[in-house]
């Protein structure tokens, strides 16, 4: 949500219908607070969209990955690590057949490999991130051989628990009661944020009732430990567009008195435009993407007013709002502008080697949603030769999410979001199945699951969708 305060000042600008006679009053729209909260896109890592320039890879809004382990080189050390400044995995070796490097029995390749440690009830990772990141969550593959039927995830910082950072996961069996190997998310507490020289814990050790005994002989199977976070500082790169459309209508009759383009810069934050005495409405919004916003060719009323973006333009963000003012003398108003799209993010957690995987295709089988706040039975038309489909090509062994914008306008009733995904190799489709949901704006909404499932497991996709940017629900589904 964005707040931007609009004042009443200065002069006229661009003029869509012809004022009423009578004494003018002055409008200016103060984007100061606005710009502040608008992030630009930030600097890509090892992902590619072929439907996007090369300077736009990634989500602006889109945790990186900042540290991969995926250890088939056989050793400790990371593939990936930026923004650390140290960083080494931790066990207590009490002999050279503690620590092994295996081959991965969910893999093809054969140097692909995970860590096996042995014999001990803990690993961990020490590490040191620097004050330029904020961290957001540690995802691994694990499987632990224990008697215990849970283990706990925790920081520790000058040898003491941080007591938030305790998060338990419990072990999942086969049909044959062993440990499987799954994909853990570790959520990293805000307590831990900006601390120096941490360690992360993954301990199988369980608080055991009385008289009970500690049993030896866990084993701890690991691979592809990755960390993700946010730069605090982004670097700017630039999106095509940046577009602040803004529309007056006057309130009684509905006809569109006023209209513009308005670009915020450092040394033009205000918008200026003179008004006679009344009431209107106003639509102020804000448009970050490679396409132009979607707008009728013609807007006479308020009535012709709607708005979307296509579903093509994946990193598209669109801010809006509709208000009413009654105009009396010069005045000053806050508006709030609130995002008109959810932010949809596919987690992968395959076990198996994704080598094969090329790309994906997303899309909708959904219809396309436009924002009509005035007149919800108008029919809104997209550009002839709009594109209904995205694409992803990276590498998925190395960074398994992909995220995007789908518009909906604002809405107070959750709309169905459904998608058809293509998985594809190189030359061929390799698998395509539907996923299917229902959200407002202004919400992330997480699909988690396999995207190329094997005999190995039966998962099934889970659907998560959080309400922090505007409770948590989740939907189970085959």
């Amino acid at each position: 949500m964005l707040v931007a305060a609009f004042y009443f000042s200065c002069k006229k600008k661009e003029v869509a219908m012809p004022f009423e006679e009578g004494p003018l009053k002055k409008v200016t729209f103060n984007f100061t607070n606005f710009q502040s909260e608008i992030k630009p896109f930030h600097s890509s890592i090892k992902t590619r969209s072929g439907n996007v320039s090369d300077e736009q890879k990634v989500h602006p809004e889109q945790p990186e990955l900042l540290v991969l382990y995926d250890f088939n080189k056989k050793d400790l050390y990371a593939k990936i690590s930026r923004y650390f400044t140290y960083l080494n995995i931790i066990a207590i070796i009490k002999t050279s057949d503690v620590v092994k490097f295996i081959n991965n029995p969910f893999s093809r390749q054969k140097d692909d490999h995970i860590l096996e440690i042995k014999g001990q009830t803990y690993f961990g990772i020490a590490f040191n991130p620097s004050d330029e990141i904020h961290m957001e969550r540690i995802e691994m593959d694990i499987s632990t051989k224990s008697p215990q039927k849970s283990f706990s995830t925790y920081i520790e910082k000058d040898e003491a628990i941080m007591g938030e950072s305790i998060q338990k996961f419990k072990q999942k069996t086969d049909d044959s009661n062993n440990s499987r190997f799954e994909t853990i998310t570790y959520n990293f507490p805000n307590s831990a944020q900006g601390n120096n020289m941490l360690r992360l814990y993954v301990d199988t050790r369980e608080q055991l009732g009385k008289g009970e005994k500690f049993v030896e002989g866990v084993e701890i199977k690991v691979d592809n430990i990755r960390f993700y976070g946010k730069p605090k500082k982004k670097a700017e790169i630039k999106s095509k567009l940046n577009q602040m459309p803004y529309f007056i209508f006057d309130k009684k009759k509905g006809d569109l008195v006023n209209k513009g383009t308005f670009s915020p810069k450092t040394d033009n934050e205000q918008l200026m435009v003179e008004l006679p005495l009344g009431n209107y409405y106003n639509i102020m919004l804000y448009h970050e993407s490679n396409e132009p916003l979607v707008l009728p060719e013609t807007i006479k009323n308020k009535d012709d007013f709607y708005t979307a973006t296509s579903f093509s333009d994946k990193f598209a963000r669109s801010f809006g709002v509709v208000d009413s003012f009654e105009l009396k003398e010069n005045m000053s108003k806050p508006i709030t502008l609130k995002r008109l799209y959810s932010l949809v993010t596919f987690n992968f957690r395959d076990i198996r080697d994704l080598s094969d995987v090329s790309k994906i295709k997303i899309k909708p089988i959904s219809p396309n949603y436009f924002w009509k706040p005035f007149n919800p039975k108008l029919e809104g038309k997209f550009p002839i030769g709009n594109s209904n489909e995205i694409e992803f090509e990276q590498d998925f062994n190395v960074d398994k999410e992909v995220v995007f914008s789908h518009f909906l306008g604002h809405t107070d009733v959750e709309l169905p979001v459904n998608y058809e995904v293509e998985v594809w190799s190189k030359t061929r489709i390799l698998r395509k199945f539907k996923l299917f949901s229902k959200v407002k704006n202004n919400i992330k909404l997480n699909f988690v699951g396999n995207l190329y499932p094997t005999g190995f497991s039966n998962r099934v996709f889970e659907v998560i969708i959080d309400e922090k940017w505007a409770g948590t629900k989740t939907i189970l589904f085959n």
